[in-house]
């Protein structure tokens, strides 16, 4: 069964590869610091330096679009659930009238005054 994911999956699927994406980018800035100190007296650490900054470089290409995404998502999920809060109160609303009505029709003085 094929089914579209709901918006809560969507965000909590977000909010996870967001989670990994800062902890991949606490990794490299540990590993670029400790890179840095050594770089000014190891060539080999200048080049894992070089290589680390373009990885961040590329990984990093696609964070305003993931991020741009991700603030859409939680609006049309905020939008939903407001719409959803307000079909709900007025399913309510509704309920509540008719169950006036009803209990008000059962009243004996409002039958009489009908057949008037």
């Amino acid at each position: 069964m094929n089914r579209e994911p709901n918006q809560t999956e969507v965000l909590l699927r977000q909010m996870s590869d967001m989670d990994k994406l800062a902890e991949r980018v606490s990794e490299l800035c540990a590993q670029v610091a400790g890179l840095t100190e050594n770089a000014a007296r190891d060539p080999k650490a200048q080049e894992r330096l070089a290589k680390l900054q373009q990885e961040w470089s590329d990984s990093n290409s696609n964070v305003p679009e993931q991020i741009q995404q991700i603030q859409a998502h939680m609006q049309r999920a905020i939008a939903c659930g407001e719409e959803y809060t307000q079909a709900v109160r007025a399913k309510a609303d509704k309920s509540e009238i008719a169950d006036q009505n009803a209990s008000s029709d059962k009243t004996p003085g409002k039958k009489a005054r009908q057949f008037a």
